[in-house]
């Protein structure tokens, strides 16, 4: 059974784009080589790739079909990074915290 772990969901749209971003790359694509199968604007698709925007599930569909990679395994591979992305994040805020106690 899956739980979603909701702490993740700030992480996840970096986490997702990162994702997308490696395999159009690995792909040999580029958002304009991606816009037309996709059926998406090249803006919406640059505004995606760069976390500026949430991407919805059908989105995401379409943009895993154009390029083609399996969106489930995309999903459970921009969780795994979105898990990373947290525990950095808490690191470097607890690593920032105990410099500034430090100095005063």
């Amino acid at each position: 059974m899956f739980v979603f772990d909701r702490d993740l969901a700030p992480y996840l749209d970096r986490a997702i784009a990162a994702e997308l971003s490696g395999e159009l790359t690995d792909a040999g694509l580029n958002v304009i080589d991606l816009a037309k199968p996709s059926g998406l604007q090249k803006d919406k698709l640059y505004r995606i790739l760069s976390a500026r925007r949430s991407c919805t599930v059908v989105e995401l569909m379409k943009i895993c079909a154009a390029i083609p990679v399996d969106p489930y395994e995309l999903l459970r591979s921009a969780t795994t990074r979105a898990e990373r992305i947290r525990r950095t994040t808490i690191e470097r805020a607890e690593e920032a915290e105990g410099q500034m106690s430090e100095v005063f």
